[in-house]
């Protein structure tokens, strides 16, 4: 039996097509077909119906995946226990989180951690939209939000609250002292999926108003608003994690500081995500350990930088 070829069949499935199992693996679309032409001799049955515009399995595909996609999820894990045992952490490790906080926040705690594990590559997915963990082949996600209770396990690291900011000049000159004020003053916003047209304003006495915005600039690249406030362009909505040194220094100002606010839901979080299994390999165990303990404290972009 060969393995590799029941691994070709399989990625086939969940990417549709030899041709993107060829590109995610670097070899010929040919190599692809080949094996899993071996495999269906092997077996004596046709596994794939093949036009060409796209791939379907037969009725025969569908009974084999159904039986041998536990096996090699098992043939996996048996892999990770033996590399594990008595190792250290090496191999690649796939993250996905958007680029954002990649550039604001990831990208200045990995040094340390990949420091700390010198036999370990780290491949990062940059992408602000989720991405399936499984068929992404993703060992790890940092997910900004809310998660939906899927197979994948999700680990709190801690609340991601939102806050209106505004330049200095911007307050001072166009002030905004209740929440139906924003719609009088020009303000950025995110054209985002989820991202309502209204923002939400809740008191300390759980009151929520809800007041749609003066859009003047829509961008889907916070980093983009971000800039644009600075420069006195308008009001936004931002998370605190990418304005929280700016709001240190008061180049921005937190407008609404005795209201939560979102233009979603009021308990977004970051979370770590993780394929649900029953052996975790020890390169994501020790991931998670690292981050978990980086957020121990609080969100360690509420504090100074050393």
């Amino acid at each position: 039996m060969n393995v590799d070829a029941i691994q070709t069949f399989v990625e086939a499935v969940a990417l549709g097509s030899f041709a993107a199992v060829a590109r995610a693996r670097g070899v010929a679309p040919s190599s692809v077909s080949r094996l899993v032409a071996e495999l269906e001799t092997e077996l004596q049955v046709r596994l794939f119906h093949r036009t060409t515009r796209q791939l379907s399995l037969t009725e025969a595909g569908q009974a084999y995946l159904d039986r041998v996609g536990p096996l090699l999820e098992e043939l996996g894990q048996a892999r990770d226990v033996a590399r594990d045992l008595g190792s250290v952490p090496r191999g690649l490790l796939r993250i996905a989180l958007s680029a954002t906080f990649a550039q604001l926040h990831l990208a200045r705690w990995l040094p340390a951690f990949l420091a700390q594990y010198p036999e370990l590559r780290v491949e990062l997915a940059l992408d602000a939209r989720y991405t399936d963990l499984i068929s992404d082949q993703i060992d790890v996600a940092i997910r900004l939000g809310q998660v939906q209770p899927t197979s994948p396990i999700a680990k709190k690291l801690c609340a991601m609250p939102r806050v209106i900011v505004g330049s200095p000049k911007l307050v001072a000159e166009q002030k905004v002292s209740k929440p139906e004020s924003v719609a009088t003053v020009p303000c950025l916003l995110f054209p985002y999926d989820g991202h309502g047209p209204k923002w939400k304003f809740r008191d300390r006495r759980r009151k929520v108003v809800e007041v749609e915005p003066r859009g003047r600039i829509i961008a889907e690249d916070g980093m983009v608003l971000r800039s644009l406030c600075l420069q006195g362009e308008g009001y936004a909505l931002l998370p605190r994690w990418l304005c929280a040194e700016e709001l240190r220094a008061g180049s921005l100002v937190d407008v609404f500081p005795a209201h939560d606010v979102t233009a979603t839901a009021f308990d977004a979080s970051v979370w770590l995500l993780y394929a649900s299994r029953s052996y975790l390999p020890l390169k994501v165990r020790v991931f998670v350990a690292c981050f978990s303990d980086l957020f121990r404290r609080g969100p360690p972009w509420e504090a100074p930088a050393p």
